[in-house]
């Protein structure tokens, strides 16, 4: 089947041969790559020019052309160059060639993708939820393919967000700790947010106290809830929401009204827009299928995984997996354009401080290789003696902490109550960072 116009690719090619500072930089921010193109000789030549404007060297044909002979493929340098130019009506016109190749690219994608589908699905051998997972994250990837975003949308956007903040809410996902987001602005959509801690000191329920928080205002939240399941997380949003024990519910020491209390706290909660699915064993593309849908279905804002150690590996080299599925959450992330906020585990802790008291935890205690702590654009670590959530970075605000309270029978953290002196003091370091923002916006004015 014929899906590729040979036109087409050599425009895209000769522009960039006759003004590469100009086109390749526009082949990049168009997220053009070398799949593009569908004959051979051009994706090498594509993928030659990349190479040379990766190490900075001049690029003509006489440089490509050196290269490409350089490397074995003559065929390729020479007149095959010469006839990539004069294959190009006019270099102003690069746009168009780009829109046209995009379009030939995305036929021979949407080929590829129902060929595949229809051989794994008349295949009795084949899983039939792995055949699911490939066409959801197949099409997911269709449906953004490297269109750039539109800026006037883009600038919209800033502005709402700005408005928003002004009249006092959440620039980010806001959380039930006001004192949190004032300082944060809370995790922000399009990016990957990482909150980790100790086994067993609250992070899953602090989860659910979050979206609890999200459900009563009435924006839409998802939690797969791989380490203590749908059900358990359930058992503490309604009980946080009823001021409940969930633990003495579940041992039987419950009294009748207690319980019908709860059945109808939980109709409530029911009605509220969270989603929680606690199935263990997905891959990260089986997370990306499923956000893909949450997204479509409930329009939900902020999915949390809970928590990172639970995606299935599909190799035995860890350092390896956890690179990939760090910058596949990130990819979910940005493409779906909602906050991910994945849980995490510390090692062991470390000593105590001058006081007797655990010390804190840093980025250097998350488990792992460390990429998903550098690829999180905000992260977020559970302390404990006493409790309080700490921001130790962030791409996008100061850092900081608020301290909090834990009630353990209703699983359910409040903000630590303020003395004024302290209240005094925090909104006296805001004003300073402020200056500091502000000064730094005059210096470059």
């Amino acid at each position: 089947m014929h899906l590729y116009e040979d036109k087409t690719e050599k425009a895209v090619l000769g522009s960039a041969l006759l003004e590469a500072n100009f086109v390749i930089d526009l082949l990049h921010r168009e997220g053009i790559s070398e799949d593009y193109f569908a004959l051979p000789a051009n994706k090498l030549v594509f993928k030659t020019l990349n190479d040379l404007a990766a190490e900075g060297k001049h690029i003509d044909i006489l440089t490509v052309s050196n290269r490409l002979q350089e490397s074995g493929h003559q065929e390729c340098a020479g007149a095959y160059l010469d006839s990539l130019v004069d294959g190009t009506p006019v270099v102003e016109h690069i746009e168009g060639y780009i829109a046209e190749l995009r379009k030939w690219y995305l036929r021979r994608r949407t080929w590829e993708v129902a060929n595949v589908s229809a051989n794994m699905a008349e295949n009795p051998e084949c899983d039939i939820q792995q055949m699911v997972e490939y066409i959801q994250r197949e099409s997911m990837t269709l449906s953004d393919c490297g269109a750039t975003p539109d800026k006037f949308q883009s600038i919209a956007n800033v502005i709402k967000s700005w408005r928003e903040a002004q009249k006092g809410g959440c620039i980010g996902i806001p959380s039930p700790w006001q004192r949190f987001d004032a300082k944060t602005g809370g995790p922000r959509r399009g990016q990957v947010t990482l909150l980790a801690s100790k086994k067993g000191w609250g992070k899953s329920s602090l989860v659910a106290n979050w979206l609890l928080h999200l459900g009563k205002i009435g924006m839409p939240a998802a939690d797969l809830a791989f380490e203590d399941g749908a059900e358990i997380t359930w058992g503490r949003i309604i009980g946080n929401y009823g001021s409940l024990s969930p633990w003495r519910l579940s041992i039987g020491q419950g009294s009748d009204e207690q319980i019908n209390v709860a059945e109808e706290h939980g109709k409530i909660v029911a009605g509220f827009p969270i989603y929680i699915d606690g199935r263990r064993g997905m891959t990260v593309d089986a997370v990306g299928a499923w956000a893909a849908r949450a997204v479509k279905k409930w329009g939900i804002q902020v999915l949390f995984v809970d928590g990172f150690k639970d995606i299935r590996r599909q190799s035995k080299d860890d350092l390896v997996e956890d690179a990939r599925i760090s910058s596949r959450l990130c990819d979910i992330a940005e493409r779906l354009k909602i906050a991910v906020v994945v849980v995490h585990h510390v090692r062991k802790a470390g000593g105590e401080d001058t006081e007797g008291r655990p010390r804190p935890f840093t980025p250097e205690d998350i488990r792992g290789n460390g990429r998903i702590v550098d690829d999180a654009r905000m992260v977020l670590i559970l302390q404990v003696e006493p409790y309080r959530l700490e921001c130790i970075r962030s791409n996008n605000s100061p850092t900081g902490y608020v301290e909090l309270e834990f009630n353990g029978p209703l699983y359910r953290f409040t903000e630590k109550p303020l003395e004024p002196e302290v209240a005094g003091e925090q909104n006296a370091g805001r004003q300073e960072w402020w200056r500091g923002v502000n000064s730094a916006a005059a210096g470059q004015g």
